[in-house]
């Protein structure tokens, strides 16, 4: 309910007051064991998932907790045709694109096709082609090699090393982006 009227105040101000406090952002219903992020993505509410995922305390991993059907964020987003959902959850949850490649208890990975309950057969499908799975993936190594490289000290070979690393995924990108 609150997530389908999109407003995202009354769910900050059921965190606020909840004994449960932020906890709440990952309590299961009772009927198909889906958290608010589930939720939030059959909606396509992406500020409620950006909200989810700072402040459950289990942060972005949220993102793959499980329904009764063993259907995590991604599979609700395929499901319902919510791509820029898609698009943030393999951008922000700990599995990153291996999301894609998850089967729920019906087989299904949120690659497969299907027939959607909205009316757009397919978009995912044809949105992630092995050329954008690739590059969602460089960008990713991309930011965690950023993140990791600023614990090293600016002289260290350490350094050196993942700063050639992130270098060559700049010119892969770049080359993929600029070739015909």
């Amino acid at each position: 309910g609150i997530i389908k009227v999109n407003d995202l105040k009354i769910l900050e101000y059921i965190v606020a007051k909840c004994s449960l406090g932020a906890a709440i952002l990952e309590l299961r219903d009772d009927n198909w064991g889906e958290t608010f992020a589930h939720a939030a993505v059959q909606y396509g509410r992406l500020e409620f998932l950006e909200y989810i995922v700072s402040n459950a305390p289990s942060g972005a991993r949220v993102l793959e907790f499980i329904d009764k059907d063993k259907s995590n964020a991604a599979h609700h987003a395929w499901y319902w045709c919510q791509l820029d959902a898609l698009v943030y959850i393999i951008n922000t949850a700990p599995s990153g694109i291996s999301l894609l490649y998850t089967k729920n208890k019906y087989n299904a990975t949120p690659l497969t096709p299907h027939s959607a309950p909205c009316g757009c057969e397919n978009k995912i499908v044809k949105f992630f082609t092995d050329a954008t799975i690739r590059t969602v993936g460089l960008k990713r190594e991309f930011s965690n090699l950023e993140r990791v490289a600023e614990e090293f000290a600016s002289d260290s070979l350490v350094k050196l090393m993942m700063c050639v690393m992130m270098e060559d995924i700049r010119v892969t990108l770049w080359r993929e982006k600029t070739s015909p």
